[in-house]
């Protein structure tokens, strides 16, 4: 014999409050998700504006010349994908910043030090190729922030020994590459 279901007016408070409480948690989880992807879409679209190329695998020993990383792998429905954007389901894995100048027609801004700030959006990023860029010894505070990079390439910017030092000190499991 089943026990009869008791009428939610027979709940106590306490034990109604812990319910709505467990039933919202998922729900802030989502948020947060949410909140953290939409910024990281915009910095990657202010990114992409500015000519500065995001890929979502390894971009291999030539960045520059076999771009076929920058496919970002689809997951859910393509409709989607085309509402929201691609950068909201997917963590770059690398990105190269470099003055597309040298490689292209279109006029592109430079990358300085003070843009650097737009990293703390893609924490999970693996590589990191800064090419042709002013960036230098001022941007290693936003650099060092990045725990999960395994490789750093630095060509052709304003990086002092001193400061390459320091960032291999601050992160002892990424190979700089200079």
């Amino acid at each position: 014999m089943t026990k009869p279901v008791k009428p939610i007016r027979n709940y106590s408070l306490r034990t109604l409050l812990l319910m709505f409480l467990l039933a919202g948690a998922p729900f802030a989880l989502i948020r947060h998700q949410y909140e953290r992807r939409t910024a990281q879409a915009a910095a990657a679209a202010d990114l992409k504006q500015h000519g500065f190329l995001i890929g979502y695998g390894d971009p291999g020993p030539s960045p520059t010349t076999n771009l076929p990383w920058q496919g970002a792998p689809t997951r859910g429905p393509d409709w989607l994908h085309s509402v929201l954007g691609v950068d909201i389901f997917a963590s770059p894995a690398s990105m190269i910043i470099q003055n597309r100048e040298r490689y292209s027609a279109t006029h592109y801004r430079q990358f300085s030090d003070a843009d650097l700030a737009l990293l703390k959006y893609f924490p999970h990023l693996r590589i990191l190729s800064l090419e042709h860029c002013s960036v230098g010894d001022d941007s290693i505070r936003a650099i060092a922030r990045l725990k999960s990079l395994e490789v750093l390439r630095i060509r052709y910017t304003r990086f002092t020994a001193e400061g390459v030092e320091h960032l291999q000190r601050s992160l002892p499991d990424c190979d700089i590459r200079w």
